[in-house]
């Protein structure tokens, strides 16, 4: 509110879900998952699959973000989380977005969840 920045720049909506959640993702610049813990945190696999790239707190497990090049991993501190704001908001966005989306579809599409999973029963059977 003091930086003049809400509803211009700056939007908190509260929970979304549905083709809610879908425009929200399409229609922001970047993710920023400020938790203090929480398991996979599934907001940051849905985020970095619809090419949005992410800040998220050096609480959950998603520090590999920043090595692959799809976002920022920062203390959960205000001047962290603003400090990370400002530094995403000089990067390649677009650039990012596309390593995320191709992180997600390696790493966590149907397709190689199905693999693993037949993989691992196949060992099962050994």
């Amino acid at each position: 509110k003091q930086l003049d920045i809400l509803d211009s720049k700056v939007r908190f909506c509260g929970p979304v879900s549905g083709e809610a959640k879908n425009r929200a993702y399409l229609e922001a610049d970047v993710c920023v998952i400020p938790s203090y813990s929480e398991n996979f945190c599934i907001v940051v696999a849905e985020a970095l699959s619809m090419g949005m790239p992410v800040i998220v707190s050096d609480s959950l497990a998603w520090g590999e973000v920043e090595a692959r090049g799809c976002g920022l991993v920062v203390g959960n501190d205000p001047d962290s989380l603003a400090g990370a704001i400002y530094n995403i908001s000089r990067m390649e966005l677009s650039r990012m977005g596309v390593k995320g989306w191709q992180w997600m579809k390696q790493d966590y599409s149907w397709d190689t969840i199905a693999k693993e999973m037949a993989n691992l029963y196949q060992l099962q059977l050994i």
